[in-house]
């Protein structure tokens, strides 16, 4: 499911403290309030975002009852997402109608792209790319970074913020269960990565986690009740992955295909620029570096292999590589030589933080195509 995603959050939110500044007539200023109001309801309900874009309190505007969005997981039930529906289209149609474009400056007019082209990406994810219901790793990947942010984030007390993840890890059986109800099919290879990820969660839990719960103390005992019913969660959200989403039939890939990507790309670009454009230049630049490569490494080449011909008789692709790569081999070989070896500090665990939660778990988003909650 797409949410608002952290860069985002922290763009607009650098968006909102210029208004501040600068914005002046009646829509200016009522867009900055809407911008404002937008930022904080979207992140409302999706805690894990909110964790990571560093909002923690939030005020129900209909309540007036402060909610400790650390201590929640997403609603990703199907109420839930018709709810983000819900919630995104209405923000779309009140800053169109409101605040228009046109009757913005230029700073709040750009602004306002921004915002309107995020929303019009939440609603591309949750109206047709539809992840939440063919890509498992996006619920692991979900649990995992709200399980581990609070570890990270000095943003209260330590044992205000473990409080905080045991909440979080109580409501995990309920919220695989949620994800459970929604995957309908999915790749096998987005499968096989969500139960590799799934396992470094139960990881995160039992070596992570567990060693940061002071001995003796309530949230000791109040680990020991949630830990291991949610560990059982995460095995059995596993098994059910192997055993019954994997024998599901399906004619999707992770490849999001031509039509989709490109208009998930023009909004996460924001630019006209196609990507079969981006492409084409990139190729362009490329194929030039590399014979400006070719033409410095030919003489380099001649005086470091005397005994070699230039490999001519090669294709010039081939020759290409060939030549690049083993002067550049040649080079790394070298000062692998002649540099002068030097003892490396361990580094020293940052201030605040046990050495126990150093290095992250085996779970959140990877950079791979395959592991990202959208696919390519």
């Amino acid at each position: 499911m797409q949410r608002l995603s952290v860069p985002a959050c922290v763009l607009i939110s650098g968006v909102l403290m210029a208004q501040t500044v600068h914005s002046s007539g009646n829509a200016n200023v009522k867009f900055a309030k809407l911008s404002e109001e937008f930022i904080h309801e979207t992140l409302a309900l999706s805690p894990s975002s909110a964790s990571q874009a560093g909002y923690h309190q939030h005020v129900d505007p209909k309540t007036g009852k402060t909610i400790a969005l650390d201590a929640l997981l997403d609603d990703v039930s199907a109420a839930g997402v018709a709810e983000q529906r819900r919630v995104n289209a209405q923000w779309r149609e009140r800053f169109r109608t409101e605040t228009p474009i046109a009757s913005l400056g230029v700073e709040d007019a750009a602004d306002w792209q921004l915002i309107d082209d995020q929303i019009a990406l939440t609603l591309l994810e949750l109206d047709r790319i539809q992840n939440y219901k063919h890509n498992p790793t996006f619920y692991v990947e979900l649990l995992g970074g709200a399980l581990f942010q609070p570890l990270t984030d000095d943003f209260a007390p330590e044992d205000v913020r473990l409080g905080y993840i045991l909440s979080r890890i109580a409501a995990s059986p309920h919220f695989l269960d949620q994800a459970r109800s929604q995957l309908v099919d999915a790749d096998p290879i987005f499968i096989k990565v969500a139960i590799e990820e799934n396992d470094g969660n139960i990881d995160l839990i039992e070596n992570t986690i567990a060693p940061a719960i002071p001995a003796g103390s309530k949230l000791k005992a109040q680990f020991d009740e949630v830990a291991p019913r949610a560990v059982e969660a995460l095995k059995n959200f596993s098994r059910w992955l192997q055993d019954d989403l994997a024998m599901r039939k399906t004619d999707r890939t992770w490849r999001l295909g031509k039509e989709l990507y490109a208009e998930k790309f023009r909004l996460v670009m924001e630019t006209p620029v196609s990507s079969d454009q981006v492409l084409a230049d990139a190729e362009h630049e490329l194929k030039k570096t590399r014979a400006e490569m070719l033409q410095i490494a030919l003489p380099l080449h001649k005086q470091y292999f005397p005994d070699h011909d230039d490999h001519a008789s090669l294709s010039a692709q081939e020759r290409e590589n060939k030549v690049i790569g083993e002067v550049l081999q040649r080079i790394s070989d070298d000062r692998g030589s002649t540099l002068p070896r030097r003892s490396i500090p361990t580094p020293r665990p940052s201030t605040g933080l046990r050495p126990s939660i150093r290095k992250r778990p085996k779970t959140g988003p990877s950079r791979s195509c395959a592991s990202t909650t959208t696919g390519c």
